[in-house]
């Protein structure tokens, strides 16, 4: 799937942010998301943040990552304004953490793992202005639409 690349504007950490997170990241970007630098995957993975405040910051998903070891980046995605606490798998919301990763990994190629609970790998490659993203989909619904 090809799609536009987020910008990465670099916004000031919050005290709201801190306590929604329940950690103090490292740097914090906004775009239509607001993606969170934290330390080390373990933070990414064990993080239990506080989804009442989550929906409260600037964004429509919230994002964390972090340097992987086993994979170039590991993140995570919640979205509780959708009503979604954390999304399994997030493509767009990688419009935003791929192009992150390949400028400070000096990479046009990424792979980025989810560590949700249902997980997933992400194949990310960074061009300009755009981001390809590819792995193995699962088929989640079918909805017919009948004209009447």
């Amino acid at each position: 799937m090809e799609f536009p690349a987020y910008k990465l504007e670099h916004i000031e950490i919050t005290d709201m942010m801190i306590e929604a997170l329940g950690t103090i990241p490292l740097a914090a970007y906004k775009d239509r998301d607001i993606l969170f630098i934290l330390r080390d995957e373990d933070e990414v993975r064990n993080l239990q943040p506080d989804m009442e405040l989550i929906s409260k910051l600037d964004g429509a998903c919230v994002a964390v990552t972090a340097k992987g070891t086993e994979y170039d980046c590991v993140s995570r995605v919640f979205a509780p304004k959708f009503g979604l606490n954390e999304d399994p798998v997030t493509g767009s919301t990688h419009c935003m953490i791929a192009p992150y990763w390949c400028k400070r990994l000096n990479k046009s190629r990424i792979t980025a793992f989810q560590a949700s609970k249902r997980k997933g790998i992400l194949y990310c490659d960074c061009a300009e202005d755009k981001v390809i993203i590819s792995g193995k989909a699962v088929l989640f619904s079918i909805n017919d639409i009948v004209a009447l």
